[in-house]
């Protein structure tokens, strides 16, 4: 029998993570959760089942990791940062690694993405101090090296390079990775999460009301005033501009509601505070619009979660997002081209039989017994090559 290592961290999906690997080799799975020293093995998300063991983050368990990667056919990263990168690199190349992609871990530490996230309106609000002093800029070189940022940047970019397999949602991200030669890894297409997880009632269309949602998360990589000037431009009338804000910079959420407020006055409204997923939910379902406006790959699960409950998307054309699911079918639209004032029809419902076409599309390609039945082939392939 096969036996496949996961090493992950302590958080909430990877309970389905397990549910479906054991589904599709049962008793195979080992998962071992790294979690911080002060949290003292408890488990904040992930259950405790027979096949979850639970490690500090300490040079002890660095050195068990590392004799017991020799007992396992294959072992997963959920996720690639710096403490698994030492694993990985520290590993005797017989060992075979499939990194299981999160986002982070490619957008946070390579400089060549950096400006290219932001429009021109989020760099000049956000940024402009980043432009100055030659002095600045320097002190912040010193510092870089100083504190030995970058040597924890060269031990990842390593162990990118290292991986075996790149595990992603979306093949056009791993295509880019590899053209900039970030990796040099097969690819292998999984979800964390079946859309059956997400909504229960993947029939009903759940979008009933009309306000919009901008962005997931307060990060400037959202582009939320380009978003506002935009929506700024249309006869709102009763409509709310719903912008999730509770997760993620949450200075750079203090600095954006006096922007937002400015531009769409009594429209705006922000979720600062975590709620209730059925709560939460309700907020979703009171949205016919979503505008992402991310230029990289951001918030995947948010944008199949909308498309689902029967909302139109919006998507900036640069986003791996859109040309996946425009690649597939899935009906979905263009910030640049299709969100302007002379379409009049910009900010209407999306049509029952779009709905009910991007449902069927989604469901092929996320439905629990595609996502099982996908991930067993290419177990299967990875096993017999």
């Amino acid at each position: 029998m096969k036996k496949y290592l996961h090493i992950a961290s302590d958080e909430k999906f990877i309970d389905s993570a397990n549910w479906q690997f054991e589904q599709v080799y049962p008793g195979s799975n080992h998962f071992f959760i790294i979690v911080p020293v002060a949290t003292q093995h408890k488990l904040k998300h992930v259950k405790q089942q027979n096949n979850v063991q639970v490690f500090l983050q300490n040079k002890k368990t660095f050195k068990t990791i590392l004799a017991q990667l020799k007992n396992y056919d294959l072992v997963f990263l959920h996720s690639l940062d710096y403490y698994f990168s030492l694993i990985v690199n520290k590993a005797v190349l017989s060992v075979k690694f499939v990194w299981i992609f999160w986002g982070y871990e490619v957008y946070k530490y390579y400089n060549l993405f950096a400006r290219d996230n932001y429009g021109d309106l989020t760099q000049q609000a956000f940024f402009h101090d980043e432009a100055v002093p030659f002095k600045v800029r320097l002190i912040k070189k010193y510092h870089y090296y100083k504190t030995g940022q970058h040597k924890v940047n060269n031990t990842i970019f390593k162990a990118h390079k290292r991986v075996d397999y790149f595990c992603g949602s979306i093949k056009e991200e791993f295509e880019l990775f590899s053209r900039m030669k970030i990796i040099s890894a097969k690819y292998i297409q999984w979800s964390y999460y079946p859309i059956e997880f997400i909504f229960n009632n993947h029939d009903e269309i759940n979008c009933r009301g009309n306000n919009i949602m901008v962005g997931n998360s307060a990060d400037p990589t959202n582009n939320h005033i380009e978003a506002f000037k935009l929506l700024k431009e249309y006869n709102l009338d009763n409509r709310k501009v719903i912008v999730p804000l509770s997760y993620g910079d949450l200075k750079y959420a203090e600095k954006l509601i006096p922007f937002a407020e400015d531009i769409l006055g009594e429209h705006f409204n922000p979720l600062t505070q975590f709620y209730p997923l059925e709560e939460y939910n309700n907020f979703l379902r009171s949205c016919n619009i979503l505008i992402m406006n991310q230029y990289r790959q951001q918030g995947f699960g948010n944008v199949l979660a909308m498309l689902w409950l029967g909302a139109k998307v919006y998507l900036d054309e640069r986003n791996v997002i859109y040309q996946y699911l425009k690649r597939i079918g899935v009906v979905v639209f263009s910030i640049t081209k299709d969100l302007s004032i002379e379409n009049k029809e910009a900010l209407d419902s999306l049509s029952i039989e779009n709905v009910k076409l991007n449902k069927r599309l989604i469901f092929e390609k996320f439905g629990k017994e595609a996502l099982l039945s996908s991930l067993k082939k290419q177990l299967e392939k990875i096993n017999q090559g």
